[in-house]
Parts: C-alpha cells; structure tokens; sequence
C-alpha cells in the first residue's frame, strides 16, 4: 500500500494485517471531515508501518474461508473448519520451517492449538 505523502517509499513490511485495517486506515490518512462511525471500527490504521514508526500493529491475523477460520502469527497457522458431518475439525501448521501449510501438527502440539484458538472470535 502507498499513500503520498504518508507512506515510507521502498518500505516493505511482513507484518500482519486483515482487510478490515483498510476502512480505518483510509479514515486515518484521507482525513475526511466526518471521523466517527456510528460504531467502532474492528480494524486498526496501519499508518505506523506505513511510515515505519511500527513494525507490526497485531500479534494475529484472522481470515475467513468457507466454513474455516484461520489464525495467522509471525510463525504458525491454524485453521479451524467446521462441518455439519464431522463437527470441527483443527489444524496447525509450522510456517518457520514452510511457508506452505504442508504438515498439520496440530496432533502433536495441542497446547499451542489452544493458545491460538484464543484469538479466534467467540
């Protein structure tokens, strides 16, 4: 993302974000005349690491897919589906060792599926 007159150039993060940081941000940066919501905005301005001030805004990144939530840190993914069928079914991958979700260890590490399900929405 480049915003004149805001953004760093050539500043490259890995920070993680949610599309829900693009309204706020927008509202942070346009400055329009109007800067309440009629309700609080879930997402943050990521103008602190668009001028380098920070180099990360949140600890974790949700996204949606389908009947699966995933959870995002710096250095692992889980994803969370849930079926009519199978009821929920929890996987974890290692993104230290692949950046690609390639082996779930989610059996072998329960006490970190359980840290991570904190940051999934109740």
């Amino acid at each position: 993302m480049r915003v004149p007159g805001v953004s760093t150039p050539g500043l490259r993060t890995s920070a993680l974000v949610e599309t829900t940081d693009i309204y706020p941000t927008l509202v942070d940066v346009c400055r329009p005349q109007f800067r309440k919501t009629q309700w609080p905005l879930d997402g943050q301005s990521l103008r602190p690491l668009l001028t380098g001030q920070q180099e990360k805004i949140r600890a974790a990144a949700i996204s949606y897919w389908g009947n699966a939530v995933s959870v995002r840190t710096d250095t692992h993914r889980l994803i969370v589906g849930r079926t009519k069928k199978r009821g929920e079914s929890a996987a974890l991958y290692d993104l230290r060792r692949n950046q690609d979700a390639i082996k779930n260890i989610a059996s072998s590490h329960p006490e970190l599926v359980q840290q991570m399900r904190r940051y999934l929405p109740q």
